[in-house]
């Protein structure tokens, strides 16, 4: 029994996501299965208007299941539909506008998983096209980066992302994704937390992504981004502030090396940092019945050579 091979499910949910999601499948397909078998790839159109069912069913793998919706049902729903479906060991939930790095990304993260891990969390990384925004936000990034991996040696809610993220049975099958949840990789972390199980970080299982690249879209990401512990505390009853702990001598520690490697893009920064927390306090995120507002300028990767 010892040697059986654990089973995994990928699931994706796309929303005109032409752009990317045949790149997003490709880069599943190369995978190499060391010690694992991946049994199905769920891709779930969600009421896409564009050629995203097109680009799928352009792929011929008899792992591939694609449900296609006429209803936009948000993220949240269709997550709720991928965990219905899979009865594999482990689901692997990506967003559909990331490009896995390299052959070994998904193999990175199973070997995570032990007896009682129930979340695996990847890394993400931003490949830019090289504008001014893109550029700041790529700052930002580093920032929080350098000061969240030294929390826990990594292991901290900060570091799941719903780019990435490997749930097993024991997790995604006891999870219902509320609607309107603009929270969600953190909803995740939390129940997985609540029920006694362990989250590992796999920094060396890498997805690629697309910063936003516009100051419209820089704007609506943070405020969301801000705004998930704040919507998130109602569905649970325990206190969850603690768990988004940065020590300050940690952050500031990140944030003077990078005044001192790029003094101009961490003014701004910090600019449009403080500006979205004063408008968040003048005026609170509002999601619509989809969950979020999306941010389109990030969901084009074919600058990225193959």
């Amino acid at each position: 029994m010892a040697n059986i091979k654990p089973t995994v499910t990928v699931a994706v949910s796309a929303y005109n996501e032409e752009a990317n999601i045949k790149r997003f499948l490709e880069s599943i397909l190369v995978q190499k299965e060391l010690g694992f078998k991946i049994e199905k790839i769920i891709v779930i159109s969600d009421g896409s208007t564009d050629s995203t069912v097109f680009s799928i069913e352009s792929i011929k793998d008899k792992r591939i299941i694609l449900l296609k919706h006429n209803k936009r049902r948000g993220l949240a729903f269709r997550l709720n539909e991928a965990f219905n479906i899979s009865e594999s060991d482990i689901l692997i939930k990506f967003d559909a506008d990331v490009i896995l790095a390299n052959e070994l990304v998904i193999a990175n993260l199973i070997k995570k998983f032990g007896s009682n891990v129930g979340l695996v969390g990847g890394f993400r990384k931003a490949i830019s096209t090289g504008t001014f925004i893109e550029k700041v936000h790529m700052l930002g990034d580093d920032i929080w980066h350098n000061s969240k991996k030294t929390i826990n040696n990594g292991e901290n809610i900060h570091n799941h992302h719903g780019t990435i993220s490997a749930m097993s049975s024991r997790l995604y099958k006891n999870l219902i994704v509320p609607s309107n949840l603009y929270g969600i990789d953190d909803f995740i972390y939390i129940k997985n937390y609540l029920l006694g199980l362990n989250f590992v970080f796999a920094e060396d299982a890498l997805v690629h992504y697309q910063n936003p690249t516009n100051i419209r879209d820089y704007f609506k990401q943070h405020r969301r981004f801000l705004s998930a512990k704040i919507n998130l505390q109602r569905y649970f009853d325990a206190d969850i502030s603690a768990l988004y702990l940065v020590p300050k001598k940690k952050l500031l520690a990140s944030a003077m090396k990078a005044m001192l490697k790029s003094p101009m893009l961490s003014v701004v920064y910090f600019c449009l940092e403080t500006f979205v927390r004063i408008s968040l306090k003048i005026k609170k995120y509002g999601y619509n019945k989809y969950g979020w507002d999306l941010s389109t300028s990030t969901k084009s990767l074919s600058f990225i050579r193959k």
